[in-house]
């Protein structure tokens, strides 16, 4: 019924990243992969999370309550695995401690473990890599990130990275750090592909599944939810049909920017639209009893299908040396910033976009992890 790693660990990549819908067993099935190591050779796992507040406590507690009788079945009745002090233990049945099985990490914390040595570990598993909506930024986290697996890996060649995942956003750095178009994935499929190293005899091996939909628990789930993500492991992305609105609300839109879709047969240009909502309530104020107007305003932007350019930011693959047209996605979202003091990436992040459809969505974040790795100068 659930998730099953066989077809990717098949692969034999240095990097596996999974995603897919929530709940089909990403999770309990990794969660089998490292006890089952641990019970082989006894060697370690590191649990990584962005957050430190996603390793302490009850969150970092229960991550082998799904697989209590698993783990009676590997090491004998009684047995569980317990979480202290960042660290999980394997608990006979006295609940004494026999062994240390795996250490738990936060990106967030990356400063604090650089001169800890995690011995003997052989899997790093980095659970729920892709950024909810709503989620704040961790700000330079690729570089946190680097940081870690360096602590962890230092010398070693053996260890195995495990991203997962939840459809939620294809706007993860880590399909662009990983070199993944995860547009071209079809779900039920894996991808694989090997990177470049320092080394030039040695290649980082990248595979990558999309998990396919389990119907079964897709059917469960869908009862309580309309959410893409959860009941069909579709990518959810909000259209505009689900932007949120008030009776009597004034709504304008105006045009941040333009891009130039790339690699199409037709021009294609997508708008890139900063919506600005302001509606009034009436309320009473509680002292004086008195009753007046309290305008309330929201923002965020929408991506739409546009039929000309932007006068002020366009961009696109095109050579062109007017002030007005970029090559490069982060030189154009540095000066939208500075001059309108807008973050796009992170309303972007933050979930604070619709598209008028998913073709719309689709040829943004091609062209976002396109024009991402395009340099200014290669283009002039």
């Amino acid at each position: 019924m659930y998730y099953s790693f066989r077809d990717i660990l098949g692969k034999r990549a240095d990097v596996n990243i999974v995603v897919g819908q929530r709940g089909n067993g990403k999770s309990y099935g990794l969660g089998r992969i490292v006890l089952d190591t641990y019970k082989r050779n006894k060697s370690r796992f590191v649990y990584l999370r962005r957050w430190a507040d996603d390793i302490r406590g009850y969150r970092a507690e229960q991550l082998f309550d799904p697989l209590y009788k698993y783990i009676q079945e590997l090491f004998g009745d009684g047995y569980t695995v317990g979480y202290y002090h960042k660290k999980y233990y394997l608990i006979d049945s006295d609940n004494k401690k026999v062994d240390c099985i795996g250490y738990a990490l936060s990106l967030s914390e990356a400063s604090h473990t650089k001169s800890v040595v995690y011995s003997n570990v052989k899997i790093i598993w980095f659970d729920e890599f892709i950024q909810m909506s709503g989620e704040p930024a961790l700000r330079d986290e690729q570089l946190k990130y680097e940081n870690t697996l360096s602590s962890i890996i230092r010398d070693k060649t053996d260890v195995v990275i495990f991203l997962l995942g939840n459809t939620v956003s294809k706007f993860s750095p880590y399909f662009v750090k990983y070199g993944i178009d995860i547009n071209k994935v079809k779900q039920g499929t894996i991808v694989t592909q090997e990177l470049p190293t320092d080394d030039d005899k040695i290649k980082l091996r990248v595979a990558l599944e999309y998990c396919a939909y389990n119907e079964e628990i897709g059917k469960k789930t869908s009862k309580y939810t309309t959410s893409r993500m959860i009941s069909t492991g579709q990518w959810e992305i909000p259209l505009t049909d689900d932007i949120p609105s008030v009776k009597g609300e004034i709504i304008k839109d105006k045009l941040l920017f333009t891009v130039k879709v790339p690699d199409l047969k037709d021009d294609v240009i997508i708008g890139c639209f900063l919506r600005s909502s302001k509606w009034f309530t009436i309320e009473q104020e509680p002292q004086t009893k008195l009753y007046y107007n309290k305008a309330h305003r929201r923002q965020f932007l929408i991506f739409r299908s546009v039929d000309k350019i932007s006068n002020y930011y366009h961009l696109s693959d095109e050579k062109s040396l007017n002030y007005h047209t970029y090559n490069d996605i982060d030189y154009l979202l540095n000066d939208i910033k500075e001059d309108t003091n807008i973050d796009v990436e992170k309303e972007i992040f933050m979930g604070r976009v619709f598209c008028d459809n998913m073709f719309t969505a689709d040829h943004f974040y091609h062209a976002w992890t396109t024009y991402g790795k395009i340099g200014l100068r290669n283009m002039l």
